[in-house]
């Protein structure tokens, strides 16, 4: 029996509002099975229609023939849809029609779909492509007018690549089962615009990113932002956008611009200069070593640039791989000494107003010549000294104070032999000891000459031979080449070659010396005699007052004795001239 009531009339619709609510009087099956549809199943033989909605909670099924006149609706819901009637009729398998059911072919396909769209409410998988084959490749075809792309995989034996692939002609993009990809585009980027991937958002990487080309971060402010959240610390790298540079920062920044670098606590700004380490001074900017015991590097502090080591500095040049260290030019010891270990130039790129020091001790001052002599000073123009200036002794008691010599000794001078050899003349071979040189004439106020008694000794007289052998000595006037200086005196070979003076020791040990002179030349006279080069002869005049002082007193004494005779001679003439006076007057 059902649990509904009967209708409270007799009607042929089934309506439930005609349903009572009185529980007396109850719908038996039988009364409902006759007057509407059967509830308990069976076989409905006549029209059926539905003036609503129908629902079903379980399966619909049709034994017979579903045409057009079974199924007079214009449509009928099923899951929920509206479904045409007419697409139930006239189908063919495997093709889509507008307006048709889906019906699959003989090889389950379906073709012609234009568009599908999928809902879900729970998701899922929504479509599944699925090959059987480990050979084979399941693919997605997507084809325009002038395109034909392809999106697939290949199984584990496939011949060609066994990942997940985009194909236009060749293979645009690869996947392999682990995510790694590859976009196999060559095309460089060049801008924004252009490259294998372009990006408008942003892009999260969560480990390495390996570069082999130039990465061009194109955009003023913030490009490039390194954080360590763990430090405690917010940017590391960045590019701000206020003052267009790199700035490196960890509490202590770095800033490169356009104008230079900037190395400052906190600073934000422009560098001054290439290298700009800040505005406050400090007693060490750049630390080269530093450890408990020592400290090497630089700094500017009391208004003064400082270099602190711990032991000296050397300067290298000539640098290279193979030999970093290079060649060392000069250094200053832990003493503060300068040390030279070649020859070194101190100047310009030219040579000129420089000072020059040679590895042999020769300084040049204002000098473009090399010299090869060791230990020489050349001083080319005006020297100042405010004080004492000592050669060859440390503690000078004069303005100049010398006490050095240079000798000089040649093997040979004078006449050459009969056979073509060369032949000393007799006395000395040359040696003599000089102090200072003068090319020019000096002049002075005053020249004291070393005499004291107590610092000689072997005093005798000289002989009257030695002085009237060199009064034979011609005095002459003549110029000097290098100078064109006018001067009295004295021709050196002609004092060597005076027969009466040759022989005599004195002459050639203390008048007649050899002095340097670079720039002379070997010369033989037309007698013979030999003038050697590298050296010139030289006269001291000094010592050649002495035996003019001898040639006076000799003079003087004959004219003493000539005096004396030529009293004597008056003497008598007046006598004899008296006497014949005194003749006179008696005749």
């Amino acid at each position: 029996m059902s649990s509904f009531q009967r209708p409270l009339w007799i009607s042929d619709v089934f309506n439930t509002s005609l349903y009572g609510y009185d529980e007396s009087n109850l719908l038996t099956i039988y009364d409902a099975d006759r007057r509407y549809l059967k509830l308990t199943g069976g076989t409905v033989t006549g029209s059926t229609t539905f003036s609503s909605n129908m629902t079903l909670n379980a399966s619909l099924t049709f034994s017979g023939t579903v045409s057009g006149p079974v199924i007079n609706t214009n449509s009928y819901l099923l899951a929920g849809s509206s479904m045409l009637a007419s697409a139930l009729t006239s189908i063919t398998p495997g093709t889509a029609q507008a307006s048709k059911a889906l019906v699959l072919d003989g090889s389950s396909g379906i073709t012609g779909i234009a568009t599908m769209g999928l809902n879900s409410v729970s998701g899922g998988d929504m479509i599944t492509l699925t090959s059987t084959s480990t050979a084979a490749r399941n693919t997605i075809k997507f084809v325009t007018d002038n395109q034909n792309w392809e999106i697939g995989s290949r199984g584990s034996t496939a011949p060609n690549p066994t990942n997940f692939y985009i194909y236009n002609g060749a293979y645009k993009l690869l996947m392999n089962p682990q995510g790694d990809t590859s976009i196999l585009s060559s095309t460089d980027s060049t801008s924004a615009a252009t490259g294998c991937l372009k990006l408008t958002g942003g892009l999260g990487v969560v480990k390495n990113i390996y570069c082999t080309g130039l990465l061009d971060l194109n955009r003023n402010g913030s490009n490039l932002n390194i954080t360590n959240p763990s430090s405690g610390i917010s940017a590391l790298i960045e590019v701000p956008a206020s003052v267009n540079m790199l700035r490196l920062v960890r509490g202590f920044a770095v800033n490169i611009c356009g104008s230079g670098v900037t190395i400052e606590n906190g600073s934000t700004r422009d560098a001054r200069s290439v290298i700009d380490l800040g505005q406050t001074a400090s007693n060490k900017h750049i630390a080269l070593y530093n450890d408990t015991s020592s400290y090497y590097g630089i700094s500017a502090n009391n208004s003064a640039v400082q270099l602190q080591s711990g032991g000296g500095f050397t300067f290298y040049t000539g640098c290279t791989n193979a030999s970093p260290l290079g060649t060392k030019v000069f250094g200053v010891g832990s003493a503060g000494r300068l040390e030279i270990p070649n020859n070194q130039f101190i100047g310009n790129a030219s040579y000129n107003n420089m000072l020059y020091l040679a590895s042999t001790g020769t300084v040049l001052i204002n000098s473009s010549s090399v010299a090869n002599s060791s230990n020489w000073l050349e001083v080319n123009g005006q020297a100042y000294f405010n004080g004492n200036i000592g050669l060859g002794i440390n503690a000078p008691f004069f303005p100049v104070h010398i006490n050095a010599s240079n000798v000089t000794d040649i093997s040979s001078y004078g006449y050459l032999n009969t056979s073509g050899s060369t032949g000393f003349v007799s006395g000395s071979s040359g040696s003599i000891t000089v102090g200072l040189k003068c090319a020019n004439r000096i002049i002075s106020g005053e020249i004291n000459l070393v005499s004291d008694r107590r610092i000689k000794k072997d005093v005798t007289d000289i002989t009257d031979e030695e002085a009237l052998a060199f009064l034979s000595i011609r005095p002459v006037h003549y110029t000097l080449k290098k100078c064109n200086t006018p001067s009295y005196g004295y021709i050196a070979q002609e004092i060597l070659k005076c027969e009466a003076l040759r022989y005599n020791k004195y002459i050639l040990d203390d008048i007649i010396n050899i002095c340097p002179e670079p720039d002379v030349e070997e010369e033989i006279d037309d007698d013979g005699f030999l003038n050697p080069a590298g050296c010139i002869f030289t006269v001291n005049y000094a010592k050649c007052v002495p035996l003019l002082h001898k040639i006076i007193k000799l003079q003087e004494e004959q004219i003493t004795e000539l005096k004396k005779a030529f009293n004597t001679h008056e003497s008598k003439i007046q006598e004899l001239s008296d006497a014949l006076q005194d003749i006179y007057s008696m005749i």
